[in-house]
This record gives C-alpha cells, sequence and structure tokens, in this order.
C-alpha cells in the first residue's frame, strides 16, 4: 500500500515542486497519515470486508475528485453531492456488497419507490439514449459505444491539437470547460 504512495515522492517530483524537505521525512509523514486514516477506516466497525477498500477510496480519491465537481457545478447552480456525506457513507456501508453489484440495489429503489419510478426513464451521462429501466445489455453496450467515440474523439483532439472541436459525444463531460470557456470567449462541441 505505501509503495503506490512513495511514487510520488520521487527525487524528480520534489525537485520540481523545489521542497526543502528530506524524502525520508516526507515518507515518515506519509506512513503516520496512513495509520491515522486506518485506524479512522477501522472505527467504523464495517459490517462486509469488500467494504474496506471502497471506504478508503472514499476518503482519498473519491471524495476529493467529488468536491471539484461540485466547485465547477456550484459555479452555475446549487450543487450537492450525496456521496459528500458522511452519514450517507454510514447507510450504504450497510448494504450488502452484493446487493450493489450491477445496479441490483439502485433497480430494486427505482421498482419499489412511487417517486423514483418515474426517474427510472430517464438516461444517464454514462449510457445516453438508454432509461435506466432498460435491460442492462442494452445500457452496457450504448456505455461501451459512447465511452469508445469519447476516447476517440480525446484522442483525435489531442494529435490535432485543434481544441475547438468536437470534444465528446454527451455535452454533460464538457461542463467544466464550458464554465471556463465562457471566460476566455472558447466552446467545445459535443453530438448531443
Amino acid at each position: 500500500m505505501v509503495h503506490q504512495f512513495e511514487i510520488y515522492y520521487h527525487e524528480r517530483n520534489l525537485q520540481k515542486f523545489d521542497l526543502k524537505i528530506d524524502r525520508e521525512k516526507l515518507i515518515e509523514a506519509l506512513l503516520v497519515n496512513l495509520e491515522e486514516l486506518f485506524a479512522r477506516i477501522e472505527a467504523h466497525h464495517l459490517p462486509y470486508a469488500e467494504l474496506y477498500n471502497e471506504l478508503f477510496s472514499w476518503y482519498t480519491f473519491t471524495r476529493m475528485h467529488l468536491a471539484k465537481h461540485l466547485l465547477v457545478a456550484g459555479s452555475k447552480f446549487h450543487a450537492y453531492s450525496p456521496a459528500m456525506s458522511l452519514q450517507m457513507l454510514t447507510l450504504t456501508s450497510r448494504i450488502h456488497p452484493n446487493q450493489r453489484l450491477n445496479y441490483r440495489f439502485a433497480k430494486q429503489l427505482f421498482r419499489m419507490n412511487k417517486d423514483l419510478k418515474r426517474l427510472s426513464t430517464v438516461p444517464t451521462a454514462q449510457a445516453p439514449l438508454v432509461p435506466q429501466n432498460f435491460p442492462d445489455l442494452l445500457k452496457f453496450a450504448m456505455w461501451g459505444i459512447r465511452s469508445t467515440a469519447d476516447q476517440f474523439l480525446i484522442r483525435r483532439m489531442m494529435k490535432s491539437k485543434n481544441f475547438h472541436g468536437l470534444v465528446s459525444v454527451i455535452s454533460v463531460y464538457q461542463l467544466g470547460s464550458r464554465l471556463s470557456a465562457s471566460k476566455n470567449g472558447t466552446a467545445h462541441k459535443s453530438l448531443f
């Protein structure tokens, strides 16, 4: 586990940031931070072993990633992320991991809750044009097509260095660039 994080403390990286601290002291501090994080995760007394890795990612990568999204989205409207809530984290950790595989729990919610049933007909950005209540085979196929097309468009854009062309299959992914584009007068295009 420590090796994953030690790569960030390579001499070349430290020189890049012009840090005046010894690499060994940084690694010592990393170990102390990881021990504190592991103790915090252990204090949750998770009911399923599979959830420890998930909780670690919530405390490290996921929360920072979601926070960035909220900052971008929050400039245009009031953005909320239930995933940033520790109460939500506690509640979801009580759901058996098998129930969360392949959206089983979400599907049950859509079937059982009258208020959510109408939302099951709304497509997600992950699989555009295919509502949530469609069979998984169609949703996963559309997801694969969208993802492949996006990767192709991004590679093409990077290769040609034409940042004004078609960037994504679906415009949801362009929210951040559109917000920053409104400041500098450029805009990115998408198919939908």
